[in-house]
């Protein structure tokens, strides 16, 4: 290919399509991508001294489609003739026929290629799509036309199916200019006919060779009698069963044998097969730019239903809808604050576009990217980061709901950085509604978070069992329950526990049955002496609770525990027999007056310690994390909070509990943002 041709910013990949060389004028058709961002194109490749007597045709198609520029007619990214890398052109008589010339454009495929790909649809609906796609793509072939014609005041002179390529979106875009000529007709074209256009495709004074007919016609005569021939066999490839009725008389306009009595193409386009919903949808898409706000919104709203979001197919809804739902997500008209310089405010008419646009970009993560993991990340991760930055209720709680989806597409990295650190400031939102399902949505990424986030994590539980709604409180309790095997033995031992035996003093009858059911289900995680100490003193007195659910419940959880404890003391006391260990009394041990000997009165000393209310200790650290804005005075009544009781959660203990939960707002709003209305 030359050494030159590692010069361009493009990686040249392997061949496809190479048994239709022949058709191409000797091009070899090449998958590429650009290496700055890996985006798809299609490489054009063709070895001068492989070409032989088609040289000079590639060469004139090589400096033609450079200069030809139409939303139908094939993009030209890049071009390189590695025997002059400069750019500078020379004549098959005169100049370097050694190296390679390539053309780099926009990524697509052969329209016959295509057209062999697309199954038949086997509904009456798929069929009608198919059919407004089919419809689309000729419009755009005529266009393209139509263009060479009155602006560009070319004939094509080659228009047929191998000179048609269509991209990913379902646009054909016309190529080959092998023969493009001006009129009257120039030389190349004189010599090049025969050996480059289909016989099919050839009027009859083109067949004739009649050359004065064609140069007394208007520009348009040969390329209307291809471009019936091409309509036709477009038809046939797709295995509609021929031309549209309302389109055949147009066609057989264009094929007569008349010179004079051809059409011109443009007209074409009035024909009623060419109005349709696809085709709208598709020229809506392509002049979104100049679209006012209120059009837009229409548009988006719209587009969700099932009816007009069946049109979609893959390539459509990725190259073009997925594009213009980023600009309307990020057109750079949002405001940052000061004191949160990551958040975005959107104006309202932003804000309404963006709403409307939510529901489509999930329908089409759901429908088409979800089974290419590679590509939803690429083309949603972006998404979802900007979102998350939108500080507005609505939007946040639409993406909430979607967590589920998010985190089985994107990587544990990503669901760290881009989707659970920008959700934590809705734990601590002022509107209840967020903070509660801020922590529903959080349940499915656990299993995902680094072990500073499940730290974080931690920290927001805590506060969150002060929240002012009991709703709130139920559900962080059940939360922490499920995520418990999840969390490290240490954050385990110091979360937990406190965390019930709080629950299990709520007012709110729902809130102590998940304690007391959570306890129950976090049973392996409490060691017997743990579940005589600490667990056991906090159940008993809901044995006589007002409620009978809470009772019934009570009387579970004790007898599964009485179950494990009877078979501990069991295990002890063979233990004891196997290796007994006398007790020795100091003679003058002045606690013998009381009836206690050393041994016993170290024990109880270490039962009194163990008593202690380690969940206050922990609840007391997060205290002065969490409650750093409570003044001196509100802390003096806390003092108790240090002194050991026999009760795991004496008075002392739930103290420090009571002023977390009397202020739970006021400790949160110094360390996450509330989001705006």
């Amino acid at each position: 290919m030359g050494n030159s041709a590692s010069s361009l910013p493009y990686t040249i990949g392997a061949e496809v399509d190479g048994g239709c060389r022949e058709v191409r004028g000797g091009w070899a058709l090449h998958e590429g991508s650009q290496k700055s961002n890996g985006t798809a194109v299609t490489v054009f490749q063709a070895h001068k001294p492989a070409l032989g007597g088609k040289l000079e045709p590639a060469l004139a198609h090589f400096s033609r489609c450079r200069t030809m520029m139409h939303p139908h007619i094939l993009k030209v990214l890049a071009t390189l003739d590695t025997d002059y890398p400069d750019g500078s052109t020379a004549s098959t008589s005169t100049g370097k026929m050694t190296g390679d010339i390539l053309i780099v454009t926009e990524h697509a495929m052969p329209l016959r290629t295509w057209l062999q790909q697309q199954a038949p649809r086997s509904s009456n609906s798929g069929n009608h799509h198919q059919a407004d796609e089919l419809a689309w793509g000729l419009s755009n072939v005529i266009e393209a036309v139509h263009f060479l014609h009155t602006t560009a005041q070319l004939a094509h002179g080659n228009v047929s199916v191998d000179a048609i390529y269509v991209t990913r979106a379902g646009d054909y875009k016309l190529a080959d200019f092998r023969l493009a000529t001006p009129m009257p007709l120039s030389q190349h074209f004189v010599q090049w006919n025969s050996k480059c256009c289909p016989q099919n495709y050839q009027s009859p004074e083109r067949l004739n060779r009649d050359w004065n007919a064609i140069n007394g016609a208007a520009i348009h005569t040969m390329d209307s009698y291809s471009l019936g021939i091409l309509i036709k066999e477009v038809y046939s490839l797709a295995g509609m069963g021929g031309v549209p009725d309302k389109l055949q008389k147009a066609v057989q306009r264009l094929q007569t044998a008349n010179i004079k009595m051809r059409p011109r193409v443009g007209p074409l386009l009035k024909c009623p097969i060419f109005q349709n919903p696809y085709s709208t949808l598709q020229e809506f898409l392509n002049g979104i730019a100049t679209k006012t706000s209120d059009e837009k919104l229409v548009f988006y709203q719209s587009l969700h239903h099932a009816t007009k979001f069946s049109l979609l197919h893959k390539g459509l809804a990725t190259q073009k809808v997925w594009p213009a739902l980023l600009q309307t997500i990020a057109p750079g008209g949002g405001t940052s604050s000061v004191a949160s310089p990551n958040a975005v405010t959107l104006q309202d008419s932003q804000r309404r576009e963006v709403l409307a646009v939510l529901p489509v970009l999930f329908q089409i993560m759901e429908e088409f990217l979800v089974h290419d993991q590679e590509e939803f990340q690429r083309l949603v991760t972006p998404v979802i980061e900007k979102m998350f930055a939108i500080s507005d209720r609505g939007i946040r709680g639409a993406l909430l709901t979607k967590v589920s989806l998010l985190e089985k597409q994107l990587t544990p990295a990503k669901l760290n950085s881009a989707v659970f650190e920008p959700m934590c400031s809705g734990f601590s939102d002022s509107a209840a509604q967020l903070r509660e399902l801020t922590l529903k949505s959080t349940i499915v990424l656990v299993p995902h978070l680094s072990p500073a986030n499940l730290e974080k994590l931690v920290r927001y539980l805590v506060r969150l069992q002060g929240d002012a709604e009991s709703s709130i409180r139920t559900n962080t309790v059940i939360f922490i329950g499920k995520i418990a095997s999840h969390l490290s033995d240490t954050s385990r031992q110091r979360l937990i526990l406190p965390a019930f035996t709080r629950a299990m003093k709520d007012p709110f009858t729902p809130c102590r049955l998940a304690a007391l059911r959570a306890v129950l289900h976090c049973r392996v995680y409490f060691r017997p002496k743990d579940v005589a100490a600490k667990v056991l003193p906090c159940v008993v007195p809901h044995l006589m609770d007002s409620v009978q659910e809470v009772r019934k419940e009570a009387f579970a959880v004790v007898d599964e525990f009485m179950i494990v404890l009877r078979a501990e003391s069991q295990t002890m006391a063979l233990q004891e027999k196997s290796n007994p260990q006398p007790q020795q009394q100091a003679p003058n041990d002045p606690q013998q007056q009381n009836g206690y000997s050393t041994f016993q009165g170290t024990t109880q000393q270490q039962s009194q310690q163990q008593a202690a209310p380690s969940s206050g200790n922990y609840l007391s650290g997060f205290s002065s994390w969490a409650t750093s804005a409570i003044t001196s005075s509100a802390k003096a009544n806390d003092t108790n909070v240090s002194q050991p009781t026999h009760n795991a959660m004496g008075p002392g203990g739930n103290s420090s509990m009571s002023s977390l939960s009397q202020q739970p707002q006021q400790a949160s709003s110094s360390s996450t943002r509330p989001l705006n209305n």
